[in-house]
């Protein structure tokens, strides 16, 4: 009995992969920037750029990489609050599924568990200047 359990776990292991995968892929497509206009409040940021030492963004997507032309940094950095014109990406990026955070589970594998990222974070907050936006419609 205990084979067809075990047979039975991996089946669901493997159900439960294949679906995971399947909404990693559904995702990548929607937040697949590559071809579509900047967001009219991109193209104001952008403009904000020479006054900007960086920017915080919770989205995955490539928006605010293609309309400031920065790099974007997506794992905890010890030299973060001495960088200029960089993207954090707090949520991940679209590039790195293993950076992607969505469920409380990676909330606390990214922030609780990593006390670089709240110290860098909270360097970050405290010492410069920021702006929060978002999408009034969601």
């Amino acid at each position: 009995m205990e084979g067809a359990a075990a047979g039975c776990d991996a089946g669901v292991e493997s159900r439960r992969r294949s679906a995971g995968a399947r909404t990693c892929h559904a995702l990548e497509r929607h937040l697949n920037d590559q071809g579509r206009a900047l967001p009219p409040a991109l193209e104001a940021i952008a403009k904000l750029a020479p006054k900007l030492r960086a920017a915080l963004t919770t989205n995955l997507d490539h928006f605010l990489e293609r309309a400031l032309q920065w790099p974007p940094i997506w794992t905890p950095l010890a030299d973060l609050p001495r960088r200029r014109r960089f993207i954090y990406k707090l949520h991940g990026t679209l590039l790195d599924r293993s950076s992607w955070v969505f469920t409380r589970a990676q909330y606390d594998r990214v922030i609780w568990a990593s006390p670089l990222f709240r110290s860098t974070f909270s360097v970050v907050v405290r010492i410069l200047e920021w702006l929060a936006a978002g999408d009034p419609q969601r």
